[in-house]
């Protein structure tokens, strides 16, 4: 509960500052298929980054705007993702 709790109150913050939500982040994932692990290797951040967000670290301006663009490239997303998922983790 404390988590879940937690979780809100971020989500809250996010939405304050126009950030993405953790729930925003992880639909974004979904609609394209693609694993934490691969989003965070094609956007070239550290493996667990994305994770992170989805659960408890709030994004910096600079990186959801990367997530942002990611989301709104799906021609360019497609082919990194390819790319990715070419490669082994």
């Amino acid at each position: 509960m404390i988590d879940r709790n937690d979780l809100s109150m971020k989500d809250a913050y996010r939405i304050q500052m126009g950030l993405l939500t953790s729930d925003e982040i992880e639909q974004m994932r979904q609609r394209y298929q693609i694993s934490q692990t691969d989003l965070a290797a094609v956007l070239g951040w550290e493996q667990d980054l994305i994770t992170r967000f989805e659960s408890h670290l709030v994004q910096d301006k600079a990186h959801d705007d990367l997530l942002r663009r990611f989301d709104l490239d799906p021609h360019g997303s497609k082919e990194k993702r390819d790319q990715c998922q070419d490669r082994v983790f």
